[in-house]
């Protein structure tokens, strides 16, 4: 494990908020004095009386580097996006000892939302989208329990992406997988994983192993691999150089030690800020509405609640219906982020062969605080014959940087993934 000067609590932003709060609970000791000098801003006072419930708070700060020290060697490390509450589950139950248990909450959190949650996300990073239809693929599997199939498929993908952005791939000797101020990129993070799974295996063996070794799944000696641990670590580490990915995209690669340092303001902002959003995931609950009695199943878009995924599919459907292929093009998701005259030219060339007759809504359901799938049922007149398809919309909500959005955020948007149409864009291919 890194040395203790290498602390992922030691990168900037945790190192400058800890500092910012060491100075308010000295400013907070100095407000009695303060008081008898005639200090009486009750703003001020207020903010400063909270500063130790968030000492106490920041303690979630220690948590990546606790988790890393338990499980760096094992095959799991902390990264942006991971869940902070599991990560100290797992540690309590390490600190006692329970590492069997603690592994397995660990792979448990793996389940569909949370692997169609986060590789949502993923789409915004433009090397993995020509890799997304393969990673769906290894989803599947994953779900049915064929983990000989989707691990192999997971760590191709890993190496290919990381190859993509690097030059060299996950697995090569020397590829350079840090990032500034990252936890992620952090030294003990996605380099120690690189390590870990790049273990030279030179004997076949059918032994379990619970550890993604790339060398000896992929080359065959490694013969027991297929296993919901193995595999989950395999999700873990995408998930993981996701939050690297995006570290570098956004220019960490170098350290910058010139960055402005964040205002106190800003600091405190940024905290509650994350709190809040940790809060709303926390406490979000999926809608549950019936058909025929919450929402009509066919309509107008007045008919439905306001910056709703149903009320946004309506209005898609009366675009198509008026040849509206320009407004079209603004609901369907792009993740170039493309001008409309190009993207209803690709809207027109896809759709147009087919005009719809009616749509009823059969079903829905959100899937994630992000995504809700809209299951209809269309009938539709495809050049000169009437045809009839039960699609599933698939619909997201982000905002204006394309970043997936509560369905609260009132700068969010809902988009219509284009594939939730392919059985009538592409009437001639099996689906």
């Amino acid at each position: 494990m890194p040395s203790d000067d290498k602390r992922i609590i030691d990168n900037p932003s945790p190192k400058k908020l800890l500092e910012t709060l060491d100075g308010l609970e000295s400013l907070a000791q100095l407000l009695p004095i303060l008081e008898v000098f005639g200090f009486q801003d009750d703003g001020v006072k207020e903010a400063l009386g909270q500063v130790k419930d968030l000492k106490k708070q920041a303690h979630i700060l220690r948590i990546p580097d606790q988790f890393n020290a338990h499980f760096a060697k094992v095959g799991w490390v902390a990264y942006e996006s991971f869940n902070l509450d599991l990560m100290r589950q797992a540690i309590e139950l390490a600190d006692k000892g329970e590492f069997t248990v603690a592994e397995e909450l660990l792979a448990d959190y793996f389940d569909r939302d949370i692997l169609e949650f986060f590789l949502l996300r993923m789409r915004t990073i433009n090397k993995f989208q020509p890799r997304e239809d393969l990673v769906q693929l290894a989803k599947e599997d994953y779900l049915a329990g064929r983990y000989y199939a989707c691990i192999p498929m997971l760590l191709a993908q890993i190496d290919g992406l990381v190859n993509d952005i690097e030059q060299t791939g996950f697995f090569a000797e020397g590829t350079d997988l840090t990032a500034w101020d990252s936890i992620a990129g952090h030294s003990s993070g996605l380099k120690a994983l690189s390590d870990l799974f790049s273990t030279n295996r030179k004997k076949t063996t059918t032994e379990p192993i619970t550890i993604p070794y790339r060398n000896g799944i992929l080359h065959g000696r490694d013969l027991n691999y297929a296993n919901k641990i193995v595999a989950a670590k395999c999700w873990a580490a995408l998930f993981a150089i996701g939050d690297w990915a995006k570290a570098v995209e956004e220019g960490k690669k170098n350290p910058q030690p010139q960055e402005p340092e964040p205002s106190l303001s800003e600091s405190l902002q940024k905290w509650y800020e994350v709190q809040n959003f940790q809060k709303r995931i926390g406490q979000w609950t999926k809608r549950t509405l019936e058909v025929g009695t919450d929402i009509p199943e066919s309509g107008k878009p007045e008919d439905y609640g306001d910056r709703t995924p149903e009320k946004t599919f309506v209005e898609f459907m009366q675009y198509w219906m008026k040849n509206n292929y320009g407004d079209m093009s603004m609901i369907i998701h792009d993740s170039y982020n493309r001008p409309k005259n190009k993207r209803a030219r690709e809207v027109k060339m896809n759709f147009q062969h087919a005009k719809p007759i009616s749509f009823r809504i059969l079903s829905l359901i959100d899937t994630v605080p992000v995504m809700t799938h809209i299951l209809v049922n269309l009938t539709y007149k495809l050049r000169d014959e009437e045809k009839n398809s039960e699609l599933k919309i698939e619909m997201i909500h982000q905002d204006d940087k394309g970043n997936s959005a509560l369905r609260d955020d009132l700068n969010g948007t809902w988009y219509i993934f284009q594939r939730s149409f392919n059985p009538i864009i592409y009437p001639k291919l099996k689906q």
